[in-house]
C-alpha cells in the first residue's frame, strides 16, 4: 500500500469517436492521465535513491507514482508505490514542477546530468493498458559521454508481491529477463507487466537486476542497471513499458497479463500506439528491423549498429559521398601473403577536417566495399583516436603539415596492425585533382572480401569518419582479377 499523500489535479483524456480531448500544456504536477481504456497512471515529484532508502517527496523527482485499472467488476488501485524514476550516475532525474501533456503524453525535461541533456517521456497508451517510459540522452559535447542509467520500479502489492512469470520461463528475475509479470494473491492491486529492454540482442542490456528497490510501504519491486555510451552531439534513448492487468482487454487476470507479456517479445506484436513517434536507431535497448545485422526488406544495407558516420546510415540506406575520379581496390588474401591496398585519387577541392578530426578530436575511420549491387561486403575500421600504437611506441596519428582544421590532412601507422590489419591510412586534402587517401593493410586480420566479388561488374569504396561532414568514394569499373582469393580493381 501506498503511504504518500499526493493532491492529484486530475485531467480525463477521454476519447469519443476517435476524437482526442485533451488538456493544453504545459501543466503543474501531481498529474490523473486516463486514456479512457480503464486505466489511470498518476505522474507526480516523489522520489527515492534507486535501491536503498525511502521514498519521500523531499527527492523531487519524476515518476509514475500510481496506476489503477477499472474491469467489468471493479476498480484495481495501487498498481504502484513509485515506478520509473531514472537516476544518471546515481543522481535522481528531476525537471521541477512543470511539465508538458499533449494527448495522453508527459514529457519532462531536458536537465543536464552528467554532460548529458536528459529528457524523460510517459506515454500512455489508448488502447492497450500501457505506459511507455523513454528516456532520452543528448550529448551536446565534441567527446562521447560514458553513463549508468538506474532504473527501479516500486510495486504497490508490496511484501505480498510474487513473480509470475519472466521472460525467461522461470520465476526468478535477473539480467538475462526482458519482463517481469507480478502480483499479489488476489490479484487485489493491479497485475504489473514491466518490460526493461527488447529481444534478438539489442546493444545495451541490463548490468544489474534486482527485486530489491527503495523502501515504499515495503522495497519489493524490479530494478536493472543499464551503463550507456553517447557519441558526441548524438541521442541515445532507453524504452521501458508498464502494463496493467490482461493489457489488451479490461480484465485483471495473472494469466490473461502472462499471455499478453509475450506481445513484447517480438517488435513486429507490440501494438503500434507504443512504438509511434520512435527514432528507432536511437534507441539502445530494443534492437529493431534497422541494425539487426540482417539486411530486411526495405533495407539498403544493415551493419548492424545504430550509428550514422560509417559503412551504413542509422536509417539503414547507403551513404552518398563525394566522387573521387579514380581509385584502386586490391585484396589478396592467400594465407601467409594478406594484402590490402585501397586509393581514392584526384577528389575535389577539400579540407582537412572535412574527413573528420582523430588528432584532438574522436574520429573513427571506415573503409567499406560494395558490389555492384551496391551490397556492402566487407569493412575495415580504424578506432585509435588518441592511441599509441606499440609498434612506434608513438601517436597512431599525426597531422599532415599543420593540426587542424589548418593542416593538409591526417597519416595513420601501426606495425601492430590493431585494427582489422590495417598498417597505414593517409588522408590529404587539397585543391581539385588533389586531395586523395590511401588505406594499406596486411596480415591474417585483415576482412576477406575477395570471394563475394568473384562475379561482381564493378566495384566501389567508401570512407567515411564517424563525425565528419564528408564521406568519399571511389567507383572502379576496370576488374583486372577476381577469384576466390585475389581481387583487383582500378
Amino acid at each position: 500500500m501506498k503511504r504518500i499523500a499526493t493532491i492529484y489535479f486530475v485531467s480525463f483524456i477521454t476519447v469519443f469517436a476517435g476524437l482526442r480531448q485533451a488538456p493544453a500544456a504545459p501543466v503543474a504536477l501531481p498529474e490523473v492521465v486516463s486514456p479512457g481504456n480503464g486505466a489511470q497512471w498518476f505522474v507526480g515529484r516523489t522520489g527515492a535513491s534507486a535501491f536503498a532508502g525511502t521514498c519521500s517527496f523531499s527527492f523531487a523527482g519524476f515518476s509514475i507514482e500510481d496506476a489503477s485499472l477499472t474491469t467489468s467488476s471493479t476498480t484495481h488501485g495501487d498498481a504502484h508505490d513509485v515506478a520509473f524514476p531514472i537516476f544518471v550516475d546515481t543522481a535522481l532525474f528531476d525537471a521541477g514542477s512543470t511539465v508538458d501533456l499533449t494527448g495522453t503524453t508527459i514529457t519532462a525535461g531536458a536537465v543536464s546530468m552528467s554532460g548529458l541533456d536528459v529528457t524523460v517521456e510517459y506515454l500512455f497508451a489508448t488502447g492497450p493498458r500501457v505506459a511507455r517510459i523513454l528516456a532520452s540522452f543528448d550529448n551536446p559535447t565534441g567527446a562521447t559521454i560514458n553513463a549508468t542509467v538506474e532504473v527501479p520500479v516500486n510495486f504497490g502489492s508490496d511484501s505480498a508481491t510474487v513473480i509470475r512469470g519472466t521472460s525467461s520461463g522461470d520465476t526468478t528475475f535477473d539480467t538475462s529477463d526482458r519482463w517481469g509479470v507480478t502480483s499479489d494473491s488476489g490479484p487485489f492491486d493491479p497485475v504489473n507487466t514491466t518490460v526493461f529492454f527488447g529481444p534478438g540482442s539489442p546493444p545495451v542490456t541490463p548490468t544489474l537486476a534486482t527485486t530489491t528497490v527503495f523502501e515504499c510501504a515495503g522495497p519489493q519491486g524490479l530494478g536493472v542497471a543499464f551503463d550507456i555510451s553517447v557519441p558526441p552531439g548524438a541521442r541515445r534513448s532507453l524504452m521501458f513499458f508498464a502494463g496493467l492487468g490482461d493489457i489488451t482487454i479490461a480484465e485483471n487476470t495473472v494469466a490473461g497479463a502472462l499471455a499478453a507479456a509475450t506481445l513484447f517479445d517480438d517488435i513486429a506484436t507490440i501494438p503500434a500506439e507504443l512504438l509511434a513517434g520512435l527514432t528507432e536507431s536511437e534507441i539502445l535497448n530494443w534492437r529493431f528491423d534497422c541494425g539487426n545485422g540482417v539486411v530486411d526488406a526495405g533495407e539498403e544495407c544493415d551493419d548492424g549498429n545504430p550509428d550514422d558516420g560509417d559503412c551504413c546510415s542509422s536509417t539503414c540506406t547507403l551513404p552518398t559521398c563525394t566522387p573521387f575520379a579514380k581509385g584502386l581496390f586490391i585484396s589478396k588474401e592467400s594465407s601467409g601473403k594478406e594484402k590490402m591496398v585501397a586509393k581514392f585519387l584526384k577528389g575535389p577541392p577539400l579540407e582537412q577536417t572535412d574527413l573528420g578530426n582523430p588528432i584532438d578530436g574522436a574520429s573513427s575511420y571506415h573503409l567499406c566495399i560494395l558490389d555492384d549491387g551496391f551490397n556492402l561486403i566487407g569493412t575495415y575500421d580504424v578506432d585509435r583516436a588518441g592511441d599509441t600504437c606499440s609498434g612506434d611506441s608513438a601517436d597512431c596519428w599525426k597531422a599532415v603539415g599543420k593540426d587542424p582544421p589548418d593542416g593538409k590532412g591526417y597519416r595513420y601507422k601501426d606495425k601492430d596492425l590493431a585494427s582489422d590489419g590495417i598498417l597505414k591510412l593517409l588522408w590529404k586534402a587539397g585543391a581539385a585533382g588533389k586531395s586523395k587517401a590511401i588505406i594499406k593493410g596486411k596480415g591474417s586480420g585483415l576482412t576477406p572480401v575477395a570471394a563475394a566479388l568473384q562475379s561482381t561488374g564493378f566495384v566501389t569504396m567508401q570512407l567515411h569518419a564517424s563525425d565528419g561532414p564528408t564521406c568519399i568514394e571511389s567507383s572502379m569499373f576496370g576488374v583486372r582479377k577476381q577469384d576466390a582469393d585475389f581481387f583487383k580493381a582500378k
